[in-house]
């Protein structure tokens, strides 16, 4: 059950965020938050992670379609696992269906999350980044118990 709490918190997360902006701001708007470092910068991403592979979209939304499908297919089975993979599958699971959701609506992603040091994000993003993370630690983590059994 946690694991789809967190899975839906993180994609409405997402989504909000996502509703927030494009009901606030015109496309191309940048609004200043903490000096020079942090904006929100509205714009529509149509490639993936940084701007690659623009036009693409066919192909993001047939991997992230993939990626759920897999998701529910071993849901069972992820649910058994310890917390640290359980937290990255759903984090990364949400990640790719708010994107998903925008590539199919909107054609693009919705990104606004501006550090002017790093290309544009969002929350989806995030949960994508933050999934792979966890479940990267997850595989080291379990690596070294077993060294060490």
């Amino acid at each position: 059950m946690e694991f789809l709490a967190l899975l839906m918190s993180v994609l409405a997360a997402d989504r909000v965020s996502k509703l927030i902006v494009t009901e606030s701001m015109q496309l191309g708007e940048s609004i200043k938050f903490l000096g020079d470092y942090f904006h929100w910068t509205f714009i529509l991403n149509e490639g993936a992670a940084f701007g690659m592979f623009q036009g693409a979209r066919w192909i993001f939304i047939t991997l992230a379609l993939i990626i759920v499908a897999m998701g529910y297919y071993f849901r069972k089975d992820i649910v058994k696992q310890d917390w640290l993979t359980q937290c990255g599958v759903a984090c990364f699971i949400a990640g790719t269906i708010g994107n998903l959701i925008d590539r199919a609506l909107f054609g693009a992603v919705i990104d606004f999350i501006d550090l002017r040091v790093w290309p544009i994000f969002n929350v989806a993003d995030m949960g994508v980044c933050l999934g792979v993370a966890l479940l990267l630690w997850s595989i080291l983590w379990q690596k070294q118990q077993e060294k060490h059994s």
